[in-house]
């Protein structure tokens, strides 16, 4: 049976990032939408190391397109090493086992952040690369293949999910900056909003996609399909301040939020805030797509406002005739690890959240009784904390902000929304 162009690519870059499969676990092949430029040289120095934490910590969703969820590995795993509890009863043997494992992690994620360049206060956790020497002129290796043509789809790898529904190999257009907010997948206009926007940011600030904007289909004159040639080389991700296997024990929860929250363990169907593990990413450098373009595609590949052909970006590619080209390195896919069922157990607790937040004050925030800076202090936040959220109401403006969050964590109590960004949609808290 002929595959399609972009079932078929889905499948050679599914190939050239788990050769061998991936044994018994379950894991995605996410294609970005359009590339990331990832720069060349620099690797081991302090500038380096904080770019590829930002690139890799990012959490994409269980789909076949990066989309961002908003929340970050570091984020997150704060969250749930400063809120796990056990759930069985005193003397068992597994509550000494998971205190040791949060333990252990809490302390070497507390010693491996790293302060961020020029910014007093703000920690990163860094990403290990393998090869550590990932952008260096040796070690790349060459690929070339035909998509679009009559060809089936390559047999995908052992372990690799194939999801039912495949990115096509589609034009993709910039879309107009000022009509994007960046960095956020959900946006908190007003209290009773109920449309939100999905964007994505990439390494380049100067080039912002809306991942839903329009694209086209590529569509060539002849059956011949698209011919593309890169190198390309496949980075191992190593997060060492994140001990993944915590989900695959028993016997714990977070109170406020309920069971497989962070991950149902589903390669499909899974809205978790923490649904994959990305743990390679394929770059790609000196890319060549040749192909009898019909009209229409030549001007869209000459358009100014064409930025990527499928996950390749080609913003700055030369165009000579039937071959575009480009030379910069840029990240095309990434191989990602489903998360088992976590939480596995949830909490006996009234408050359970339908999102997190990031705590953005320069110093303690301060959680009281009430949605009002006239109530009692019942406790307070750390800056950078990530908490549950429970639900939200108008209360007295905080620096013309007049959302208030219920938390739905300890300590018990209202936060003001002017110090915390929210990772995902806050319902309204119920009328008294």
């Amino acid at each position: 049976m002929t595959g399609t162009a972009g079932g078929q690519l889905f499948a050679q870059l599914a190939a050239l990032l788990a050769p061998q499969g991936v044994g018994d676990a379950s894991a995605l092949v996410i294609l970005e939408p359009s590339g990331k430029d990832v720069g060349a040289g620099g690797a081991g120095t302090p500038a380096a190391a904080e770019a590829l934490a930002d690139l890799a910590n990012t959490v994409p969703a269980a789909a076949a397109t990066f989309l961002d969820t908003g929340g970050t590995y570091d984020d997150l795993w704060d969250f749930v090493l400063r809120s796990a509890v056990p759930t069985g009863p005193a003397g068992d043997p597994a509550r000494v086992t998971l205190a040791n494992l949060v333990n252990d992690n809490r302390a070497d994620f507390e010693l491996m952040a790293r302060a961020r360049m020029g910014s007093v206060g703000d920690l990163y956790h860094p990403v290990l690369a393998e090869p550590a020497d990932w952008l260096s002129e040796q070690g790349w290796t060459s690929a070339s293949f035909r998509v679009g043509g009559h060809d089936p789809n390559p047999a995908p790898s052992p372990g690799v999910q194939i999801p039912h529904e495949l990115p096509e190999l589609e034009w993709r257009l910039i879309a107009a900056r000022e009509n994007i907010q960046p960095q956020r997948l959900w946006q908190e206009p007003e209290l009773a909003a109920a449309d939100r926007i999905q964007t994505e940011t990439f390494a380049d600030p100067d080039r912002v996609v809306d991942v839903t904007a329009k694209v086209a289909p590529a569509v060539t004159d002849t059956p011949s399909g698209v011919e593309l040639s890169f190198q390309y080389r496949v980075i191992g991700l190593q997060r060492p301040w994140l001990r993944a296997h915590l989900c695959q024990l028993k016997g714990w929860a977070i109170p406020g939020l309920p069971a497989g929250r962070l991950s149902n363990g589903m390669a499909e169907g899974n809205p978790g805030i923490l649904p994959v593990l990305t743990t390679r990413m394929l770059v790609v450098r000196n890319l060549a797509a040749k192909a009898h373009w019909s009209d229409t595609d030549r001007a869209r590949a000459a358009s100014a406002e064409t930025l990527a052909l499928g996950p390749f970006t080609l913003a700055g590619a030369d165009r000579d005739g039937s071959v575009l080209t480009r030379q910069a390195p840029q990240v095309v896919a990434w191989l990602a690890a489903v998360l088992p069922a976590c939480p596995p157990g949830e909490a006996n607790d009234a408050d359970t959240p339908a999102a997190l937040g990031k705590v953005v004050s320069r110093g303690p925030l301060t959680v009281r009784s009430d949605h009002t800076t006239k109530a009692a202090m019942v406790g307070s936040l750390n800056a950078g904390q990530t908490v549950a959220l429970a639900c939200k109401v108008k209360g007295e403006p905080v620096d013309g902000n007049t959302v208030w969050y219920r938390l739905g964590q300890d300590p018990r109590g209202w936060a003001a929304a002017r110090y915390i960004k929210n990772l995902g949609p806050v319902p309204p808290c119920p009328a008294p």
